[in-house]
């Protein structure tokens, strides 16, 4: 360097200084790292002990050695050194240079490298390493080495990374579109570089909710991997999972099963298919199989523990995500019927969400209200009604009180306070999701808005308002006909069920046999076909055949109905008494009065057993048994069964009020 004040004199040692100098920079050009410092720290030796200002050629020597210590993975001392030149240059004036600029880059590289490390260079925190970038950016564009140059995408390309990393989206979007842009300039973005400012693009546009954006980037860096052959790796794997991932919130989720499929191909085919994008992957595949109906039970479901088996590997089975997958397997128990195995995954689902504090979110309030329904098929009322009540309070705190978790949420305590007999209580809930349905158009033609109008409709029958019930059923029937589930599907088979109910009470017979029917078929047509709920269905149909006059058809439904619970061992069952009495209304309609005594009694003794003797029902089968018993003769035995029988009507009149019971009366 030229001398100047504060250079050292030749007494100094400034000739040695120089040759010092020039050998390091030689040596770090030839890649000699290790002899480049032994002998720029010699030379720096040699300016301490001169003393005085410190020249320009400190800081290129000091640049050398950074360059050096980088290579050498000692990246604390680079940045050191970097940043001691760039004081130099600074106090000079030759920031605003050529070698400004790229002193700057450098810096900012290497703050970027010692970002997080505990030892050498201490740890540096992203917003510095940003305002680093932010510099390097400008001086380089400035010297025109940013837009079309060489390095110009790198520093780009990190700075946009940067940028993501500390929420600065729409920043880190204009970085990579730069990138982009410099790299398609010099014909390079066909490059490692390339698909690396693609996928990141399409990251940070996803976090802006520009999905189509988002889409359109990375497939543009799969291409890239295709064309250069590379797509076939755990690289391109994982970009086609973010792909697939893209696709599911633009509403493709037919586009993005085929994608995971690839992505699931590629894993397993190079023996990669680990770690917990794998089993993510695994879990978004299966819940869209389910939702699309696309796959058996048992391939969706080999196909979620898979991807639970995966995230135990990966030690990451007590995440929420583990757990919401847990979820979503403990459903597909509940419609395979397995209540008790699918509480047991609920449970554990939600105890991960509980420690992680995620219970108040729209995924909190879905596993509860799948635990509380859960609950509720195995009879643990009040524990579900516990658990309905805490989903309406994470979706309170969450947002979603207004949305279709919230409907659903209402429709199935209301069928629960169905099933346990609390019929205020469901009519209170099913006008509420009512409500809450007709005030949204994107809610009405719903599975969610069927289910409450089912449940308005059987509410509104035991409280005695047919019209109602009918006009409620009826826009159920249309609610779940347009979202697919009218058809082989118990929630379909229920609706229909409850009007053919209604059809009998308004004397409708041939609309109630022939929904009846139709509620048979989609039972048959569904994941879960409980016998009781058949038998069920096929002693109300054939109640309708008898009033239509088909006593053989009648007949058939009942002795059907009989023997589907005979042999699912359920003959001593409510189910039974109602089905055993049917069939012996039907029995002597024929003439074999004798053998509908013996069902009068069988119902009988069921009810008696069941401690329901004290109720509709139980009038009802005492009445025909005492008709029965007085067609043959038996007279006094008639008498003391008509007695029974009002004996027990007049105790629920006093507790209930004659208006309540006068349709069973």
């Amino acid at each position: 360097p030229r001398r100047g004040a504060g250079a050292p004199s030749r007494a100094a040692g400034g000739e040695e200084w120089n040759q010092l100098m020039h050998s390091a920079e030689q040596l770090v050009q030839a890649g000699r790292w290790e002899h480049a410092l032994v002998k720029g720290t010699s030379a720096l030796s040699l300016l301490d002990e001169a003393g005085g200002s410190p020249p320009l050629g400190r800081g290129r020597l000091l640049v050398a050695m950074g360059t050096a210590h980088e290579k050498l993975g000692s990246r604390g001392e680079a940045l050191q050194a970097y940043r001691e030149a760039r004081a130099i240059f600074e106090a000079k004036g030759k920031m605003a240079s050529k070698n400004g600029a790229l002193l700057q880059m450098n810096i900012a590289f290497a703050c970027q490298s010692v970002r997080g490390l505990g030892g050498e260079g201490g740890a540096e925190d992203a917003v510095s390493a940003c305002a680093e970038f932010e510099r390097a950016c400008a001086l380089l564009r400035k010297q025109g080495l940013l837009d079309g140059s060489v390095k110009g995408p790198e520093v780009l390309h990190r700075a946009g990374c940067l940028k993501a990393e500390v929420g600065r989206y729409e920043d880190a979007v204009a970085d990579f579109r730069d990138a982009r842009a410099s790299l398609e300039q010099t014909n390079t973005l066909v490059s490692k570089l390339g698909v690396d400012v693609l996928e990141h693009l399409g990251d940070a546009l996803g976090e802006l909710g520009s999905t189509d954006g988002s889409v359109e980037a990375l497939e543009q860096a799969v291409a890239i991997l295709e064309r250069k052959k590379k797509l076939e790796s755990k690289r391109g794997a994982l970009l086609l999972i973010k792909v697939g991932d893209a696709l599911v919130e633009l509403g493709y989720p037919e586009d993005a099963v085929n994608t995971y499929f690839d992505a699931r191909d590629i894993l397993r085919a190079a023996g990669k298919l680990h770690g917990v994008e794998a089993a993510g992957m695994l879990a978004n595949l299966g819940s869209l199989q389910a939702e699309l109906n696309s796959a058996s039970r048992q391939d969706i479901r080999a196909t979620l523990s898979s991807a639970l088996e995966l995230y135990r590997e990966a030690g990451a089975e007590d995440t929420v995500e583990a757990a919401s997958l847990l979820a979503n397997l403990a459903t597909l128990s509940m419609e395979a019927g397995d209540f008790a195995g699918a509480l047991r995954d609920f449970r554990a689902a939600e105890a991960t969400f509980a420690r992680e504090a995620a219970l108040d979110s729209a995924e909190g309030a879905r596993l509860l209200i799948g635990l509380a329904s859960a609950l509720a098929e195995l009879g643990l009322d009040e524990e579900a009604v516990v658990k309905f009540d805490r989903a309406r309070t994470a979706l309170r705190i969450s947002g979603g009180l207004a949305g279709l978790a919230a409907v659903d949420l209402i429709g199935r305590l209301a069928e629960l306070h169905l099933t346990a007999g609390r019929f205020d209580d469901a009519l209170r809930e099913a006008e509420s999701g009512q409500l809450q349905v007709e005030s949204s158009s994107d809610l009405v033609g719903t599975e969610e808005a069927g289910r409450i109008f089912s449940a308005l409709g059987k509410a509104l029958i035991e409280s005695g308002d047919l019209d109602a019930a009918l006009e409620f059923l009826e826009r159920g029937r249309s609610a779940l006909a347009a979202a697919g589930e009218l058809e082989a599907s118990r929630l379909g088979s229920e609706l229909l069920g409850r009007l053919g109910d209604a059809w009998l009470l308004a004397g409708e017979f041939a609309r109630a046999r022939d929904d009846l029917d139709l509620a048979r078929t989609s039972l048959l047509d569904s994941k879960l076909k409980r016998p009781a709920d058949l038998a069920e269905l096929l002693t109300k149909r054939g109640l309708a055949r008898a009033e239509l006059e088909d006593l053989p058809g009648a007949m058939q439904d009942h002795e059907e109905a009989r023997t589907l619970l005979e042999e699912a061992g359920l003959l001593e069952t409510i189910v039974a008494a109602d089905v055993l009495s049917n069939l012996g209304i039907a029995k002597a309609r024929s003439g074999s009065v004798e053998e509908a005594l013996a069902c009068f009694e069988a119902s009988r003794d069921i009810l008696e057993a069941e401690e329901m003797m004290v109720s509709p029902q139980g009038v009802g089968v005492l009445q025909n048994l005492g008709i029965a018993q007085a067609e043959l003769g038996r007279a006094a035995e008639a008498e003391a069964t008509y007695a029974l029988a009002r004996g027990i009507l007049e105790e629920l009149e006093a507790e209930e009020g004659t208006e309540e019971l006068g349709r069973d009366r």
